[in-house]
């Protein structure tokens, strides 16, 4: 009988000896997945500050949203507003998506570029930076990234951040601002910009140019529909760019962040208005609150 107890003892240790390995095996090899699965794109380093790829995966089918922020620097950006332009730039060019939200991207980064609207709106508007926002925290853990390679790409992003901040430190009175030329150009160019993205706007909204009507000597803003042909030419080219097409399918969310000025001209915001629902069939939102953009977007998409 002590034979038998002892054979049927080894059996059960054996028995539980293979389980143990094979559950562990299983751990194992889920934590080898999950780990690779959490594996980024790998991007690109920067060794120039002004590089417009620097931080940017080095497939650019790993960028998702290419998102503009375009600053009207025709008048000088003042007091608090300096700081809603700070937040909003930090905000949507350094932020990481929350892990199951970039996951379920694809792994994709959105891109963030910062345009200047001077008086002039050359033919190549090119921003002054842009920046791709790094994967969320635990998954460049699982990148070919040292701690110290992850310190360098953020202290870069920061120092092409302070740049950008520098030139905004610049703008002065111009004479003209050629706003809805402006928005025509650059999202024309698919390096910085697809339909579906976030557009802010950070502007007086006071359209002065040749081509599309000097508002400030109006006494009050004029009316959509009463804009000159080359002017709705530059219009439609705008709208064209921003709606959904068979590659880009979400809806393009506009949020205008307005900077003060000493009076409100009349019909304004109707003008606006009126051009944005005309070619979206949906408004814009008027707010610098980043959390507020980001909400809007979720809404319409």
């Amino acid at each position: 009988m002590a034979k038998l107890s002892y054979t049927i003892k080894k059996k059960v240790e054996k028995k539980y000896g293979k389980v143990f390995f094979l559950l562990s095996l299983f751990t194992f090899l889920f934590f080898v997945v999950g780990f690779l699965s959490l594996k980024p794109p790998e991007f690109d380093d920067c060794s120039k500050l002004d590089s417009s790829e620097c931080l940017c995966p080095k497939d650019r089918s790993n960028i998702s949203r290419k998102n503009i922020i375009l600053v009207d620097t025709t008048d000088p950006v003042r007091g608090g507003k300096f700081d809603d332009v700070e937040q909003l730039i930090k905000v949507f060019a350094q932020e990481s998506k929350p892990l199951f939200a970039w996951v379920a991207d694809g792994k994709r980064v959105d891109q963030t570029s910062i345009y200047l609207l001077a008086d002039k709106a050359p033919a190549d508007m090119r921003p002054i930076a842009s920046f791709c926002s790094l994967p969320p925290d635990i998954a460049l853990f699982a990148s070919d990234l040292t701690a110290k390679q992850i310190r360098i790409l953020e202290n870069k992003a920061t120092e092409k951040l302070k740049v950008a901040f520098a030139d905004l430190t610049k703008s002065t009175t111009a004479v003209s601002s050629p706003i809805i030329e402006a928005l025509s150009l650059i999202t024309s160019n698919a390096t910085y910009w697809n339909p579906g993205s976030n557009l802010i706007l950070i502007s007086d909204m006071i359209q002065n140019s040749p081509e599309c009507g000097w508002f400030e000597n109006l006494p009050a803003a004029p009316l959509f529909k009463s804009l000159p042909n080359s002017c709705k030419r530059r219009v439609d080219q705008f709208i064209e760019n921003i709606l959904p097409n068979k590659v880009h399918k979400s809806k393009t969310s506009i949020s205008i962040c307005s900077l003060p000025r000493n009076t409100i001209k009349p019909g304004l915001n109707d003008f606006w208005h009126d051009l944005i629902q005309d070619g979206l069939k949906y408004d814009f939102i008027s707010t610098c609150d980043p959390l507020q953009i980001k909400s809007r977007y979720r809404d319409l998409n």
